[in-house]
Parts: C-alpha cells; structure tokens; sequence
C-alpha cells in the first residue's frame, strides 16, 4: 500500500487520485495513519462481501431456529440493491 501525506494529496490531487484509482493508498496526518482511499470497485466488492457475511450468518441462525435480528428478505433485498448499484 501507497502511503503519502494529507499536504500532499492537498498539493497534488490528480496524480493521487490516479495511484489510488490502481492501489489503496494510505494517507497520514501529522505522521499518523488517518484515512485510506481505494478504488471505487473495491470499496463496492468489500461492502457486497459484508452483506453476504451477514446474510450467511443469518441463514445459518435461522437454520438453527435462533431469532434472527434482520429478515432474510430484508437482506436478500439489500445485497440486490448494492449489487445493482455496483454495476453502474
């Protein structure tokens, strides 16, 4: 991962957004981690992959007849609506 400074980016934010498009990049302040930004797919394809893990457990808490905070509707329903909105 890239690392660079926030008066960095600051100064020079095209060549950064185009490292960041390639490779997450960290940003530090003050000589500290402070924000990381990625490419877009991969934000999107991490989000997805939560849904699915909460999905998946929820699947596996109804299967054993736990109570199950969200509808597996509700999810199913949501993971639809973050894949849609990823293919734009």
């Amino acid at each position: 991962m890239e690392i660079i400074t926030s008066s960095n980016v600051k100064n020079s934010i095209g060549p950064f957004m185009d490292s960041a498009r390639k490779n997450a990049v960290l940003i530090t302040k003050n000589g500290r981690p402070s924000v990381v930004a990625l490419p877009a797919e991969e934000y999107e394809r991490m989000k997805l992959d939560a849904l699915r893990a909460t999905l998946a457990i929820g699947e596996a808490q109804a299967d054993r007849g736990e109570y199950v905070e969200y509808s597996l509707d509700d999810l199913v329903k949501e993971l639809r609506l973050e894949q849609a909105n990823s293919a734009k």
